[in-house]
This record gives structure tokens, sequence and C-alpha cells, in this order.
């Protein structure tokens, strides 16, 4: 029985400890989800992106179907052909959904990482709890999450229709008979609104890491110039952001849609489309990774003062080197000194501290945010560009 209790109370410690280090594992949702299934089923946040999706488009494509307008020529844009109402249902919904749990666990394991990789100096620790427990009051409570339910449901108090709908084109919204007007006030009153309120919820979690990061530049952590990572021990931090590139991965996805349906049933160019595009990526990259900056500030001063430090013993080493081997009787090789490899040490490390990075994200990893960012694109160049008008465009751009 004793056993039992023990065993019981170590899971519950446990289990407390991965909620403790968790930014999704509360609020308004997470207590109903918990409240309904519990941790019964592994697969949950499958079944719940087929239900979202259910519930948002299911009752569209069953009036559309009603009125003739889900397929077919009898308006000029149908349902199956609105790009950007399927991809916001088929494809964002569901990958905001499915993304979630591997995001927590990454940032889950580097919030745990920070107290235990030396990073906060025991006289900080109390700090750094105290730090956690400012962030989960945003975290926990029930409020935040529902003045974002209320949030995703304004728009409909002051716009008649959907906000991406063509103007002078004829579309399944646009039909105003019995399941006409119920396909368009689903999708405005229901799908709308629960698309909304997911990507809110991301963009809290969102809000609530830059907070982190933030409050973390002015804890003092124990930053180390020569660590051999390049970003003085918290690149890790970079590659946790990479997480969040599913943000500008969804959005990219509705601009390319909406641009697909103004290329196709508008007759736009890409020409007319690319200063979005660009201006795109640029804005949403610039947006997801600009909160390490907050970091920058600390690193440069660790930085700069490493690099005194250093220089100073570069230049005392190298006098005492200078004055061992060249005004003295050396011994016949190197080889019988460790002076020259302490020397190839220094440079080593030198040489860190001065290439040490104030934004701690590789160069690789940006230009992969970059790239999923940009890869939604890839379709709307392919029905905007005829293949042999596009490859014609690459063969002359690389030859």
């Amino acid at each position: 029985m004793n056993n039992a209790s023990s065993a019981s109370q170590g899971h519950g410690r446990a289990a407390g400890a991965v909620r403790a280090y968790s930014l999704m594992r509360g609020g308004l949702v997470y207590a109903l989800i918990g409240r309904s299934f519990g941790d019964r089923s592994r697969r949950l946040h499958v079944w719940l992106a087929v239900v979202l999706v259910s519930i948002a488009l299911l009752p569209i494509v069953a009036a559309t179907f009603a009125n003739d307008t889900l397929s077919g020529d009898t308006v000029d844009v149908p349902l199956l052909g609105d790009f950007s109402t399927l991809a916001r249902f088929l494809l964002v919904v569901p990958l905001l959904v499915l993304a979630a749990p591997g995001c927590d666990r990454l940032m889950r394991r580097t919030l745990s990482h920070v107290p235990r990789c030396g990073l906060v100096p025991h006289e900080k620790r109390a700090a750094f709890d105290r730090l956690l427990d400012r962030v989960w009051s945003l975290r926990d409570p029930r409020w935040p999450e529902a003045l974002l339910l209320v949030l995703a449901f304004t728009p409909v108090l002051f716009m008649q229709t959907t906000f991406d709908a063509m103007p002078g084109i004829e579309s399944w919204r646009s039909v105003r008979d019995g399941p006409g007007r119920f396909a368009a006030g689903w999708l405005d009153l229901v799908g709308l609104p629960l698309f909304r309120f997911v990507v809110l919820l991301w963009l809290w979690r969102f809000a609530m890491w830059t907070y982190l990061l933030w409050r973390l530049s002015w804890l003092h952590l124990r930053f180390d110039a020569g660590h051999p990572d390049g970003s003085g021990g918290i690149l890790f931090l970079g590659e946790s952001q990479f997480r969040f590139a599913v943000l500008a991965l969804a959005g990219a996805i509705l601009v390319s849609a909406s641009c697909m349906n103004h290329v196709v049933h508008l007759g736009e160019t890409i020409e007319q489309q690319k200063h979005i595009l660009i201006g795109y990526v640029l804005l949403a990259v610039g947006c997801l990774v600009s909160p390490l900056l907050l970091l920058a500030r600390r690193l440069f001063r660790v930085k700069q003062k490493a690099l005194l430090a250093y220089s100073e013993l570069g230049h005392l080493s190298a006098t005492d080197f200078g004055q061992r081997w060249l005004q003295s009787a050396p011994p016949k090789s190197l080889l019988d000194s460790g002076d020259s490899s302490a020397i190839a040490d220094y440079a080593a490390v030198y040489a860190t501290v001065r290439g040490m990075s104030i934004f701690p994200m590789t160069r690789t990893t940006l230009a992969w945010f970059v790239l999923l960012t940009a890869s939604p694109f890839l379709p709307l160049f392919i029905v905007a560009m005829p293949l042999e008008d596009l490859v014609n465009r690459l063969i002359s751009v690389i030859a």
C-alpha cells in the first residue's frame, strides 16, 4: 500500500514538473479538454483537428451541395474553387492543432534545460522560479483565453461579409437562397471565429514565450562567450524559436491561397502579387525571430567583456612566449614544451569569442525559416505561370 502511494505521489510530482515547464498545458481550452477527455487518447490532437474541421466545414459543404454551388459553373467561384476557404479549414486549422504537441514538448525540454545547464546561477534560481510563476499566472487563468474567444467573434459585429470575398465575382457566398444564406452565415458565425480562435491561441503562446525571453534578458544568466555553440551557450533557445515557424507557414498558406483566388478568378498575374509575397516572407520571419533580439543586449556586453579579458590575456601570453623563445635559449624543438599547445588552445578559444554571435540562431536555421515560410508559394507559381514558361525562366536564370 505504501509502495503504491509512493509511486502515485512520484507520478504526480513528475506530471506536475512536466506541466510546470509547459507553455500550453494551462488555461481554459486545456482545462476543458482535460475535463472532457483526460489523457485517455494519445492521438487526441488528431481527433481534435478532425472535429474542428468537421464543425467548420461540413455544414458549409452540405449547404453548397444542396444549392448546387459546391462545384460546377453555377457560380463563378464554387466552394471547391475557393482556395482561400479550403486552405483555411483543410490546411491551416489542422496544421496548427497537430503542431501544438510537438512545439509543447520542445518548449518543455528547453525551459527545463535552462536551470540544468548552468545558465542560472545558484543565487538566481529563486528569481528564475518567480519568473516562471509570473508566466504561469498568464497561462493558467481562464480569462485570457475567454477574452481571445470574444475577440474571435468580434469581427462578426462589424463585417457584413467575409473579409476575403472578391468584389464583382459571384461566388457560393453571394447566393442568397436558403442553403446559400445558411452556408455564408455558418462561415461568418462559426467557421471564421473558430479559425481565429485557434490562431489567437498560438499567438497568445508566442506572446508568453516572448515575455519569458524578455524577462530572461534581465535575469543576468551566466552566458559564456567561449561556449562552442558560438552564442554564449543559448543557441538552443534559437533552435526552439524555430518551432514557431508554423505560424509563418500557416500565414503563408493563407496568403498563397488568397493570391491564387485572384490569379485564377480575377486574371491577375504573379507580377502583381510578388510584392505581397516578398513582403509577407520578410515581415513574418522578422516578427517571429525578433524576440531573440531581446537577448542581444546581454550577449553583446558578455562578448565585449570577454574580448577585453582575452585580449589582455593574449597580450601577456604572447609577450611571455616571445621572451621565453626568442630572448632566451629555447629547446631544440617546440615539441619539448607545452607552451605552443597552450598558445594554440588560447587562439582557438579567442576565435570562438571573437566570432560569438549576439543573435542566438544559426544561419542554417534562419535559412530554413525563410524556406519554410516561402514554400506555400510554390503552387501559386505553378498555377500562375505555365510549366514551360517556368522552366524557361529557371534556365535563363541559371544560364
